[in-house]
């Protein structure tokens, strides 16, 4: 199965003061979230997205899940945490507590306020192996990462690596790191 995680925690400090954190803020018609989730809806490849936020604003979030893409049994809103690593880790541990574990598993990340990214970047994603590729395209901002699913181990993340817009995990590894997290 392939997840889309979309990460919506942060609250956009470097723009400074807003009402709202910068994932809800509108783009046109609709929020910036809204605009990210439907470029994952729309890719064939992408069986279930799971939107991780902050606490406060999962309610929020939910609601407008309700208005912009009603009736859409693939689209989970659970917790992040308190920064990328920590969200991406929880994203993941939501997706194994609801729907378990499949070695070909696959969970692709992507930042909810950069709603322009291209079924050409989701598909190059999802065909890319390996324990880390990152590839510059068009030789601007898309880039394209697959990491081991080693790098959600809060510890020895690199916050270098983590940094990318859209990554990759495969599950195989975040069971291993499941497993030694709950000691089982």
């Amino acid at each position: 199965m392939n997840y889309a995680l979309v990460l919506a925690g942060g609250n956009g400090e470097r723009m400074g003061y807003t009402n709202m954190p910068k994932p809800y803020l509108s783009l046109g018609e609709k929020p910036i979230v809204i605009h990210t989730i439907e470029q994952f809806l729309i890719n064939k490849n992408i069986d279930k997205i799971v939107v991780c936020c902050a606490f406060d604003w999962v309610n929020y979030c939910k609601d407008l899940l309700k208005k912009y893409i009603p009736n859409n049994d693939n689209i989970y809103v659970t917790v992040g945490g308190k920064n990328r690593n920590e969200t991406i880790y929880n994203g993941c541990k939501f997706i194994i507590e609801q729907f378990g574990l499949n070695d070909k598993d696959i969970v692709l990340t992507h930042d909810a306020v950069r709603p322009f990214i291209s079924q050409r970047i989701i598909e190059d994603n999802l065909k890319t192996t390996g324990p880390e590729i990152f590839q510059q395209t068009d030789g601007k901002v898309d880039i394209v990462a697959r990491a081991n699913a080693k790098a959600i181990d809060k510890q020895t993340a690199s916050q270098e690596k983590l940094n990318k817009t859209t990554q990759q995990y495969d599950f195989d590894v975040v069971r291993t790191q499941q497993s030694n997290s709950t000691g089982g």
